[in-house]
């Protein structure tokens, strides 16, 4: 429920703030690299004027965003689904290496711009291992937080609630990430969960692909 949304994005919060701290006093930026993302969006948030019978990316762009309210209310929304759906969610990153992530951009989503697939943070990970060979500077800490559930109206409302933006969305790197796997399939226009990508067409226009 908004209560439950609120309570987690505040403490997602904090514990960003709790993690700088301890960077700032224990560690740098200079060594120390921090991610922030979530495991899949949840519930399909969306404004109140959002009509879920419509088909279009226009519509869809224009309705899902969250309205803004008054400080420390639950701003005006509506939980379109009770499940885990296939919409990118947020992925913020900051320190050392964070610069890492610009070389797996290959997807768009029409809203929320470039996406990564979840498989390559682990793969922007291992590259920035310590390597003896290489001089460049590489992290001596990677802090992965992966918050349950996470979308980007979820960031929103928290954000709203609070009556400024969240400390993570100043992040340098801002991006959305898929959860979709790495198997294979011809036919993208398919609805099945084995679709070889994030499909962003298919998840502004058709409810089925979205939590099916």
């Amino acid at each position: 429920d908004a209560e439950t949304l609120i309570t987690a994005m505040q403490t997602v919060q904090a514990t960003v703030d709790s993690l700088s701290q301890w960077i700032e006093i224990n560690s740098s930026w200079d060594e120390t690299m921090i991610v922030v993302t979530g495991t899949y969006e949840t519930g399909f948030i969306t404004g109140s004027d959002f009509d879920a019978n419509q088909r279009s990316p226009e519509y869809y762009t224009q309705t899902v965003p969250i309205e803004n309210g008054t400080v420390g209310e639950v701003p005006n929304m509506i939980f379109q689904s009770n499940l885990p759906t296939k919409f990118a969610t947020p992925l913020f990153a900051t320190g050392v290496g964070s610069d890492e992530f610009s070389n797996y951009i290959d997807q768009e989503d029409f809203v929320y711009g470039h996406v990564i697939n979840n498989s390559e943070i682990g793969q922007a990970c291992f590259r920035l291992l310590p390597d003896p060979t290489q001089t460049i500077t590489k992290p001596k800490n990677i802090i992965l937080m992966i918050n349950d559930g996470m979308g980007f109206n979820h960031m929103k409302i928290g954000e709203y609630y609070a009556g400024a933006q969240q400390q993570y969305q100043d992040f340098p790197v801002t991006l959305g990430m898929s959860t979709y796997p790495l198997a294979t399939n011809e036919n993208t226009d398919e609805v099945r969960h084995w679709n070889n990508s994030y499909e962003s067409r298919l998840a502004w226009t058709d409810t089925k692909y979205l939590w099916g």
